[in-house]
């Protein structure tokens, strides 16, 4: 690992969340790690069980990892040792995400989240863009119980 010193006068972050990270200094290995399944609907009607399977099948499905080249050997040279920030802002951190001020050796993140919406349609709506989207929804649902 390449060592250089980071100056930040300051950070400013509004929000973490969902297994975000805000790291200030060195570190060796940073690891996070989320699985996220939201059901939104027009009206709020759930019957209890929503999600069991939904969250299951993508919460154990392995992530690809990346395999590495052989190592790489490469002369550096930092003509300043510092790297100097004035300031950060940062609406929000979320979602495996991370913020980190310094060096580290590695770095795994993993999010997966599905996002499902199902929107009914009223009687007497007539917009042809929802229904279409409501049968397309409803092909994607047929097909992931298949």
């Amino acid at each position: 690992m390449f060592k250089r010193t980071s100056l930040v006068d300051g950070v400013i972050v509004n929000s973490f969340a969902e297994s975000s990270i805000c790291q200030i200094g060195d570190s060796n290995e940073i690891v996070a790690y989320d699985a996220v399944f939201a059901l939104q609907r027009r009206f709020a009607s759930f019957n209890g069980n929503e999600g069991t399977a939904e969250h299951e099948a993508i919460s154990q499905k392995e992530m690809p990892f990346p395999t590495y080249p052989d190592e790489v050997r490469m002369a550096v040279f930092h003509e300043k040792p510092f790297i100097h920030v004035h300031r950060v802002r940062i609406l929000g951190v979320s979602s495996s995400s991370l913020l980190h001020v310094g060096s580290t050796n590695r770095v795994f993140l993993q999010a997966k989240i599905k996002h499902i919406r199902e929107y009914d349609i009223l009687p007497g709506e007539t917009n042809k863009q929802m229904a279409e989207l409501h049968d397309m929804f409803d092909g994607i649902v047929q097909q992931e119980k298949e």
